[in-house]
């Protein structure tokens, strides 16, 4: 049950979180983090779930490497190469994650749901497979409690190119080294949400 892979480890002390702009989520935007560092402790300040971040440098701080920066929730590995997701935002309020673009952005207008999956050296198919079905399943999970539309899962990508983000790349990059993109990974998730699993 992907309920089960859950946790909350909000990120109190982020201006986005302290900002706490409702929001009722239309859809969702897949990102990827662009760097190889899969674990959770790098964004997430949790130490029993995902263990001690040496460097402070997690998300939980007022603007995250300078930047007023923050999504919703990041999938990968947590204590014991246990692959979570780490909810660091309440999902009713908006988040700083895909930009702005020449129409808006995701993160207000309208608002989407968006998670951030850690990226490793990319050479890993079973890292893959593990993260992006653990996404899959989250995005079963949030189009069933929301009822949103898969179609309306995008990634950061095409958020951008449908003027509702800033101009990254993410997560196709990584996706097509697997023969995977993002039409595949709707279609995923709207197999399984017609069979009725939706946790």
């Amino acid at each position: 049950m992907i309920k089960n892979k859950i946790f909350k480890a909000y990120a109190e002390r982020n201006l986005c979180y302290i900002a706490a702009r409702k929001m009722i989520p239309k859809g969702i935007v897949v990102h990827s983090t662009g760097v190889n560092n899969p674990y959770l402790k790098r964004y997430v300040d949790c130490e029993e779930e995902v263990g001690k971040n040496e460097y402070g440098n997690h998300w939980n701080v007022e603007k995250p490497d300078g930047r007023k920066v923050c999504v919703h929730a990041f999938i990968g590995y947590a204590k014991n190469k246990k692959i979570k997701i780490a909810e660091i935002l309440p999902l009713n309020i908006c988040c700083w994650g895909v930009g702005q673009g020449n129409k808006g952005s995701y993160n207000s207008s309208p608002s989407y749901i968006q998670f951030e999956i850690c990226e490793d050296n990319l050479k890993s198919r079973i890292y893959y497979k593990k993260t992006f079905k653990i996404a899959k399943n989250y995005c079963v999970y949030l189009c069933g409690k929301y009822n949103i539309d898969p179609d309306n899962i995008v990634s950061h990508r095409e958020a951008y190119l449908k003027g509702y983000g800033s101009n990254h790349g993410d997560p196709e990059y990584w996706m097509q080294k697997y023969n995977d993109s993002m039409d595949k990974f709707r279609k995923r998730v709207r197999k399984k949400l017609k069979a009725g699993k939706l946790i």
